[in-house]
């Protein structure tokens, strides 16, 4: 079997949820950094392994995956000793796809309006418009937690680390109550 190589940048929480979705595992990963600021991502030899030109790239000898979600899931169905992260049974596998859609197509991508402007330097305020979306996405994760431990259940699951992954940075850059979110911030 040859070694899994990641691409990733620490600063990218979709690449962060990959990173630990491996560590979590106890994978043997060859991390390789790709420097996003100076657009190493555009560079012939990354496009020759992601066309896409995003972190993270997963390569697992032949095979490539450039998509967090799609990366995490196939490591616990390829690699995992169990199906808790990613569970087999239909009906469980529908709630933590649902998480996992919601904050892959919701939350990241209202993440990024807040966060791309101001790592990337266009902006150096935070548009308070995005900010109030924000705030509507943590009552929705609210919700969730008040009916399950965890984001899909009364267990550990990819979407909560994807969750952990972006909350990551996103509370560095958005007021963050945690007496309010509480469920979301003791998570």
């Amino acid at each position: 079997m040859s070694k899994l190589t990641l691409f990733y940048n620490i600063a990218s929480p979709p690449a962060r949820f990959a990173v630990v979705t491996a560590s979590h595992l106890g994978l043997d990963v060859d991390l390789k950094s790709v420097n996003l600021g100076e657009g190493e991502q555009f560079k012939p030899e990354y496009l020759a392994i992601n066309p896409a030109g995003t972190v993270p790239a997963l390569l697992d000898g032949d095979l490539m995956i450039s998509d967090s979600s799609a990366i995490s899931i196939y490591l616990v169905d390829k690699y995992a000793n169990d199906d808790s992260l990613y569970p087999k049974d239909p009906v469980k596998r529908a709630k933590v796809n649902e998480k996992l859609f919601y904050i892959a197509g919701t939350v990241f991508q209202t993440g990024t309006l807040i966060i791309f402007p101001v790592i990337f330097g266009s902006s150096t305020e935070i548009n308070q418009d995005v900010v109030k979306k924000f705030d509507r996405i943590f009552k929705t994760i609210e919700t969730f937690l008040s009916e399950t431990k965890f984001i899909a259940g009364d267990s550990l699951t990819l979407p909560d680390l994807f969750l952990w992954s972006l909350l990551e940075s996103a509370t560095r850059l958005i007021p963050c109550d945690p007496e309010r979110w509480k469920n979301t911030m003791d998570g």
